[in-house]
């Protein structure tokens, strides 16, 4: 018995905290390098919040620094701590890890 099998692409899916999928983000466009920011990193992104279809915030192309908790919601820098540059990711937030 034998099998070609020939692989051309995947979809990458990361369980970000590892329960079964709370955060489950799918990868979009693969990031550079093995690096990922920390506390106190300089971080320039942008950013869409939906609920359903519904656009609920969206921030294009601004600076900010990874230790400042009061910028972006706290489910926003745990997805960004998994990221890496030009990383372009769509995380699903299952409703019970919003409380």
């Amino acid at each position: 018995m034998f099998f070609d099998i020939e692989l051309h692409d995947w979809t990458i899916r990361h369980d970000i905290i590892g329960d079964g999928g709370s955060l489950l983000k799918t990868i979009k466009q693969r990031g550079e390098g093995y690096d990922r920011p920390r506390d106190f990193d300089e971080i320039n992104l942008s950013f869409h919040i939906y609920q359903g279809e519904v656009e609920l915030e969206e921030i294009v192309e601004q600076d900010y620094l990874m230790s400042d908790k009061e910028a972006f919601p706290a489910i926003v820098l745990k997805i960004l701590s998994t990221m890496k540059t030009l990383e372009i990711t769509s995380t699903a937030v299952k409703p019970e890890y919003m409380d």
